[in-house]
């Protein structure tokens, strides 16, 4: 609550697949619209992908095309490092993924720019799959935490 109170710098949820995390990102439409001029959502492997077809395509270089996508007043960046299993980084592309979340986390820490970011892993592994200064900055003591872990319960197979 604190942060729709008064929405600063970086709400972080990270918990168990099927928890509702992109629900939660959904549900925070209306309120974006009633708090913000401008607003988006990405899902980070969309985002890539995205990223990816601009240098194909000439737009420049991926970094400058990431910060137009993410320069508005309120951004959600949902399901960070899916795909991407812990202890096993044999993703090809996980080097692009590390530089683009690098650079994300970077703008949006310095701007205070309200932030949303889901994911599956917990702090340990996203230390463990990304690298320090993105862990740094997206569990930073001015971010709001909200960590749901072993809770058991996949509302996707339970069909809620």
């Amino acid at each position: 609550m604190k942060f729709l109170k008064k929405p600063k710098n970086m709400l972080v949820f990270c918990g168990s697949k099927g928890l509702g995390k992109t629900r939660f990102c959904a549900a925070l439409t209306e309120w974006s619209f009633m708090m913000f001029n401008t607003r988006r959502y990405h899902r980070e492997k969309d985002l890539l992908k995205k990223l990816r077809e601009g240098i194909g395509e000439g737009f420049g270089d991926y970094i400058t095309n990431l910060e137009i996508r993410v320069d508005d007043e309120f951004v959600i960046l949902d399901d960070v490092g899916s795909g991407i299993n812990v202890g096993k980084h044999t993703n090809r592309d996980l080097e692009f993924r590390r530089e683009v979340l690098y650079a994300f986390l970077d703008y949006r820490y310095n701007s205070m720019l309200p932030t949303v970011i889901t994911t599956n892993f917990n702090q340990q592994e996203f230390l463990e799959v990304f690298d320090e200064r993105s862990e740094s900055r997206l569990f930073a003591e001015e971010n709001t935490i909200i960590q749901m872990f072993g809770q058991g319960l996949d509302k996707r197979k339970e069909g809620l």
